[in-house]
């Protein structure tokens, strides 16, 4: 399964995270008047404030159309089927490093196509809301999201062949496995001559974010532009707490804080169903273990991490949680199944990692008394984890790419904090972040932490590394996390073989991708 783009049950609870709710539909006209306009509609939080570590980014006001935007770096005359075909077949990437034209008239009705995972109904209900406000500023413009109606594991083998079939979509929804692995073949362009063209500061936006669409990460270029994204605070029931006599979490809190309230709230019953953990790893996992110092592979990405110390002793203590303190549900329990919004929905666990878009599902439960808090700290520091699926890219062979460029760079530039594509999620752009925890409890003041969200963002981000064929290279890892978490193994043991199987895999792909 390609990494991050369905959320995977932890090991410690089967039931799968229930989808969010429906988007607000609250966006006022005042936004596409312009930045300032748009900005000053936002408001700023009372409780958590958001510095810039660039200036301010000199982008173009106004209307963002097809006719205003005919300029644009030269056209590349290879096909996607070919640059894909012969990326494959003969090592060499044909990657190019501008943008084709336009092919529309100017001012010409047309339709863009955006090819999606997101099938399900609040994603449908984002696209159109976008499709709507962008609309009022270029009414000649159409945008269509064009599902491709599989699961979203089949997402990225579809929508290759789609690509080498030379039927590219004008923008596509991209994760950072499939936008890498594209990105080598040449089937994507990079996006960076459109954000130097229009003068957009990257430093206006969440870095660890935007990093997710760069490859190679960190020092590449943008081959997908992430305009929002979640991060994993942890979630906690306020109930529970006060029942135990425990005061809320907060920034003191390390990792150990967590086990030990987590075994005053632990009472263990006759079934899973009148059963009460203290703690589950719901999602986003790595919140916990980069605390402890785990990561896949080493800072420069060519060896891997996972048989170090620090990555060991993570495993474990994920393993001890389970089974030598009993506070984590084991995934055999099937603690909370058939939950509508999960296993915190139940009301019978006391804390959790979860991403920002449960914050939604979780207010439509009657009974949830629940609040949000920084992630606690470890050995290695404190993190949360930055995922931004899905990211969007313009491929290479894009039939309307200055007019996919002219909707997205919109969108990048007009960020609100509800201008997102789904619930839940946050924007990327610093200011429209900052206007948040303001904007999210306008009708709703659950949670009542919810300020605190951007400065975690901002401080405490970490993304996932992406390594050269990525899912591929990262699978020994998922096979004996199983493993251990089944404990059917101690974390050494499954740590180690781990390493040495993705040892061989990432070299492979190194040398491969060297090729190209």
């Amino acid at each position: 399964m390609p990494e991050g783009i369905t959320p995977m049950a932890s090991p410690c609870s089967s039931v799968v995270t229930s989808r969010r709710s429906l988007l607000r539909q609250v966006l006022g006209s005042a936004l596409l008047a312009g930045p300032l306009l748009a900005l000053a509609n936002c408001g700023g939080s009372a409780t958590a404030t958001v510095a810039t570590t660039g200036s301010s980014a000199a982008v173009a006001t106004g209307t963002v159309s097809a006719a205003s935007t005919t300029s644009a770096p030269p056209s590349s005359a290879v096909t996607t089927a070919a640059r894909i075909s012969t990326a494959s077949a003969a090592g060499t990437s044909t990657a190019s490093a501008s943008a084709p034209a336009a092919s529309a008239p100017a001012g010409k009705a047309l339709t863009l196509q955006i090819a999606s995972w997101e099938k399900q109904v609040q994603g449908k209900q984002g696209y159109a809301m976008l499709a709507a406000e962008y609309a009022k500023v270029n009414p000649n413009v159409k945008i269509e999201q064009e599902v491709i109606p599989e699961t979203l594991a089949d997402y990225n083998s579809k929508v290759t062949a789609q690509l080498a079939g030379g039927t590219a979509p004008d923008l596509m929804e991209a994760i950072w496995g499939l936008s890498q692995n594209l990105a080598v073949k040449g089937a994507l362009q990079p996006l960076d001559p459109y954000v130097a063209r229009d003068k957009i500061s990257t430093a206006d936006y969440v870095q660890t974010a935007l990093e997710l669409g760069r490859w190679p990460q960190r020092t590449g270029k943008y081959y997908a532009w992430y305009t929002m994204f979640s991060i994993s605070p942890l979630y906690y029931n306020t109930a529970l707490f006060q029942q135990a006599g425990q005061a809320p979490p907060d920034e003191s809190w390390t990792w150990q804080h967590v086990l030990e309230v987590a075994q005053k709230l632990t009472k263990k019953g006759t079934s899973a169903a009148d059963s009460v953990f203290g703690y589950d790893p719901t999602y986003l996992t790595r919140t916990m273990l980069y605390a402890y110092g785990w990561d896949f592979a080493n800072a420069d990405g060519t060896k891997s991490a996972l048989a170090t110390q620090q990555s060991i002793d993570a495993l474990q203590f994920w393993q001890d949680l389970i089974y030598k303190y009993g506070v984590c549900p084991p995934g055999s329990l099937q603690f909370g199944k058939g939950a509508p919004a999960g296993v915190f929905s139940t009301t019978r666990l006391g804390m959790e990692i979860q991403a920002t878009y449960q914050i939604g599902p979780y207010r439509q439960v009657k009974g949830l008394e629940w609040d949000v808090a920084v992630p606690p700290s470890g050995p290695a520091g404190r993190y949360t984890v930055v995922k931004g699926a899905p990211g969007h890219a313009i491929p290479t062979q894009s039939p309307h790419p200055t007019e996919a460029w002219a909707f997205l760079s919109w969108w990048i530039t007009h960020q609100t904090p509800t201008l997102v594509l789904l619930e839940g999620n946050l924007p990327t752009k610093l200011t429209a972040l900052q206007g948040y925890p303001q904007a999210a409890q306008k009708d709703n003041p659950v949670p009542a932490h919810i300020g605190i969200l951007p400065d975690i963002a901002t401080k405490y981000g970490k993304p996932v590394q992406v390594l050269p064929d990525n899912d591929a290279v990262k699978a020994p890892y998922y096979a004996e996390r199983a493993n251990i978490l089944a404990n059917k193994e101690d974390a050494q043991t499954g740590m180690t073989k781990a390493a040495q199987q993705m040892d061989g895999l990432l070299q492979k792909a190194i040398a491969d991708q060297a090729k190209k």
